[in-house]
């Protein structure tokens, strides 16, 4: 990381005055011109950024193509060049505010809203005429003068970022996908092809300047969502929420133009930057009230607290009135439902050849039917649990939790879910925690017709609740005809008893893990750490602790070596337990698959080939297996073991954007 230049730095005809700022492409400094005597901004590129000879004459090309562009619209680049071992690109001094920290500041008004996407627009048609797309569009890269005119800054620098580096893990995406060394481009931004890291043309812009207007007249993102793999995978698969939703009286045209500007397939999107332009001109000049629209707007929505309180009271009356009404018919519907179901789980259903046929499934998340929601942590534990042992079969395709959790209270078909799934069966069920007790109620249905070929109940002590989710997976690949290798009899032989209240804590701490952020992954730590010391032989505890240990020292105190320490300690003592720990395997490569170890692929490789041996539907273990693969240059290799890992989570988002990355 380079120090800043201090006051007075020479660096070629530019004399440093101060620093302005730093962001994913370099710092930037203020600067006199000593030859012109006029003020700059001096942008200096990270090295990595022209690592090579390549990437240098890139870089030089693509700023003198965009230094031809001459508009009042787009902040103009002087030079590139280079002074004492440092590369920099000189450019106009700008003074204003960018648009996101206007945004922040306060709402925009519709009228700025509808000039300034104007001027926006008029920047990018002018680029585009002269065949030059930015590739990351973004209310950081816009600048709005004193004078209220927007600068669209920093055209074609995303170009030249290499596009093969590895992603360590979701939690560090976001940051990584907007700066040198990664990708095109800053997530929340980003067009569907550009996710899938396609050839990008004018219509990539065009949907990222859509997000932009999306967020002005909104105030928020379309498809941001809790991590960087969620946002992609809202980029590629959902529709954004309407602009109604969250901004009054938006006029229908202006909201007809961001949609036809979001749409994901760019044949059906706007095709010229040209057309959108015109189209925002049109809606400024017959929107002269836009003032008053957003004045009533505000005002309704000032106003309108109380009613919207009342009026959500009076519903809710009515809803509990509908609700004593309904509670008699249901008790009657319930003895028939309940009449079925015993019939179909304890008279069974005749034996056919179609349970043989089933090579893939899901099982869905599992219903808390505690009644308390403060138990979802539970029933969400078992579901995974479940998925966990029916992914040690090799010769069946299981799920990842993580694309089955999207279906949580769906209303969506089994056959619907099937398909999207791409499985030839789905399990459903429930869970039911009653003190020292759990019940598991699971059912098998068929893909393709929607039939129920099994189900049944199961419960135990939750002393016993490992050699009860092992019962349940052994009954179901019984049922679907599966033949098990004599290692895969034994892992679900396995009844090894553990500590209730150990194993409470150990699920409430791979709840807050799972979150990845700074006070959820110290509350992990907390749990977990008393799971094994309420039972120490608690293997899969240990294993999570290590997570949760490295997820610290990688991202929350990378100066405080402790944490890596404890990491290694809690992994090893989970492997001396049970040596046959898949996902304990997978801990280790991750801990020695680190730039503190200079990334040793050798071992790293070891035991993500050894994790899926033990458990060959661990998509983890493929993707972090394929990052390795990559960094030596086995790229055939790494694709296959993307691919896989697609196939297990079909929400990976980040493992199909590298297999495209890997192709290119």
């Amino acid at each position: 990381m380079s120090s800043d230049l201090p006051p007075g730095t020479p660096l070629g005809r530019y004399e440093i005055r101060s620093k302005l700022g730093a962001g994913g492409m370099g710092e930037v400094y203020l600067a006199e011109d000593t030859q012109l005597g006029r003020r700059v901004a001096i942008k200096l590129l990270p090295p990595e950024t022209i690592s090579d000879e390549n990437a240098r004459k890139r870089l030089v090309r693509e700023a003198r193509a965009v230094a031809t562009l001459d508009h009042s619209n787009i902040c103009s680049i002087y030079e590139v060049s280079e002074a004492d071992g440092r590369s920099f690109i000189a450019m106009q001094y700008i003074e204003g505010e960018t648009l996101d920290l206007r945004l922040r500041r306060k709402p925009v008004e519709l009228r700025e809203t509808l000039t300034l996407a104007s001027q926006i627009a008029d920047a990018l048609t002018e680029a585009h005429s002269h065949g030059i797309i930015h590739r990351d569009i973004k209310p950081s890269n816009v600048i709005i003068t004193s004078r209220g005119q927007a600068k669209v800054m920093d055209f074609g620098l995303a170009k030249v970022i290499p596009q093969a580096q590895a992603i360590e893990s979701e939690a560090d995406t976001e940051a990584l996908l907007s700066t040198p060394g990664a990708i095109l481009g800053t997530v929340p931004y980003m067009s569907p092809e550009q996710v899938r890291g396609e050839a990008l043309d004018a219509r990539s812009d065009i949907f990222s300047f859509g997000v932009v207007l999306y967020e002005m007249l909104s105030g928020r993102q379309p498809f941001a969502s809790e991590s960087a793999a969620a946002t992609i995978s809202a980029i590629l698969t959902q529709e954004p929420p309407p602009l109604a939703r969250f901004a009054l009286n938006v006029p229908e045209e202006l909201q007809r133009i961001v949609r036809k500007c979001l749409e994901k397939d760019r044949e059906r999107r706007c095709q010229t930057m040209r057309d959108v332009a015109l189209d925002l001109e049109n809606a400024l000049r017959e929107d002269g009230s836009a003032q008053d629209v957003q004045r009533s707007s505000r005002e309704q929505q000032a106003t309108g607290g109380a009613a919207g309180t009342a009026d959500r009271n009076r519903k809710w009356r009515d809803a509990i009135t509908s609700w004593r009404a309904l509670i008699v018919a249901a008790l009657g519907v319930t003895m028939v439902v309940a009449a079925l179901v015993y019939t179909r789980r304890f008279r069974g259903v005749p034996a056919t050849a179609t349970t043989s046929e089933i090579k893939s499934l899901a099982v869905l998340p599992l219903d808390n039917l505690s009644g308390d929601p403060a138990q979802d942590y539970f029933a969400d534990g078992m579901t995974e649990a479940l998925i966990t042992s029916l992914a040690k079969v090799s010769a069946l395709r299981v799920i990842s939790r993580t694309s089955v959790t999207q279906y949580k209270g769906t209303r969506k078909t089994v056959p619907e879910i099937a398909r999207e799934l791409n499985v030839d069966a789905i399990i459903e069920g429930s869970v039911q925690r009653a003190g020292e007790r759990v019940q598991i109620t699971a059912q098998l249905i068929q893909a393709a017709t929607d039939r129920h070929l099994w189900a049944g109940t199961y419960g135990r002590d939750l002393r016993d609740v490992l050699s009860l989710q092992n019962e349940v997976a052994g009954t179901i690949v019984r049922e679907i005809q599966i033949k098990l290798t004599p290692q895969e009899q034994a892992q679900l032989a396995n009844v090894n008893s553990v500590n209730p209240e150990a194993y409470d804590n150990y699920l409430r701490g791979k709840f807050h893990a799972e979150r990845e952020n700074r006070t959820d992954n110290e509350t992990a730590i907390k749990l977990l750490e008393k799971a094994v010391e309420i039972d120490p032989n608690f293997a899969r505890a240990y294993t999570e602790l290590a997570r949760a240990y490295n997820t610290k020292a990688f991202f929350f105190a990378p100066q405080e070596k402790q944490w890596e320490e404890k990491a290694f300690v809690a992994v090893e003592k989970a492997l001396a337990l049970n040596p046959d720990l898949a996902e304990a395997h997978l801990a280790r490569g991750r801990l020695l698959w680190t730039h503190i170890n200079h990334f040793p692929h050798e071992s790293a490789m070891r035991e993500y080939q050894r994790a899926l041996g033990l458990n060959p539907n661990l998509d983890e273990a493929h993707h972090q297996l394929a990052i390795v693969y990559g960094h030596i240059g086995l790229l055939d290799e790494a694709i296959q073991e993307l691919q896989k890992a697609v196939a297990i989570n079909p929400t990976n988002s980040l493992a199909r954007f590298r297999v495209g990355a890997y192709l290119s």
